[in-house]
């Protein structure tokens, strides 16, 4: 994931794994900044101790602030996550402890960069519907600044995906 921040540098964040599945994974990050015109040697940028961190995405909305969501499983899988937010307000030299915002480790959870902010303030998540590759999107919608969040799943099935089909999954991933 990439955004950009207010004083003109660019902040990209990737997990990186000796297995995908695994319990070692970590979050890295790097900074380009434009007076040097280089990328910063890559850093832990975030780290649950024993925990998958499957999904990533940054997102500068606009007012000042910096978000980073995440998703941290239970164990060492990928599939069953939590989402959590940390903010930052210095261009994220430094970040808030992690806040869950999707409290439930389960599936529609494993964050997507593509961080959304609608003309009406609303922040829109998505996320991975499931691990299966064909299984949808998932949104998390905060309407008020990122204090709240839900997904606005009905609980149905996965719909028949197809040309001008209907649902509350997105078709893709």
């Amino acid at each position: 994931s990439v955004t950009w921040c207010d004083n003109g540098d660019l902040l990209a964040a990737w997990f990186s794994a000796n297995e995908e599945n695994g319990r070692g994974m970590v979050v890295l990050s790097s900074r380009f900044s434009p007076d040097r015109n280089a990328w910063s040697p890559a850093t832990l940028f975030f780290k649950v101790p024993d925990r998958n961190m499957t999904g990533t995405s940054l997102f500068n909305d606009g007012k000042g602030r910096l978000l980073h969501f995440n998703g941290v499983e239970a164990s060492g899988d990928w599939q069953n996550l939590i989402v959590v937010l940390r903010t930052s307000t210095d261009n994220g030299l430094s970040w808030s402890a992690p806040r869950i915002i999707a409290p439930e480790h389960t599936r529609r959870h494993q964050v997507i960069s593509g961080t959304i902010q609608t003309p009406e303030g609303w922040i829109i998540q998505p996320c991975d519907a499931g691990p299966e590759g064909n299984d949808g999107a998932a949104l998390q919608i905060s309407k008020d600044g990122g204090q709240t969040w839900y997904d606005p799943w009905d609980g149905a099935p996965r719909p028949d995906f197809q040309p001008g089909g209907k649902g509350t999954t997105i078709a893709g991933i």
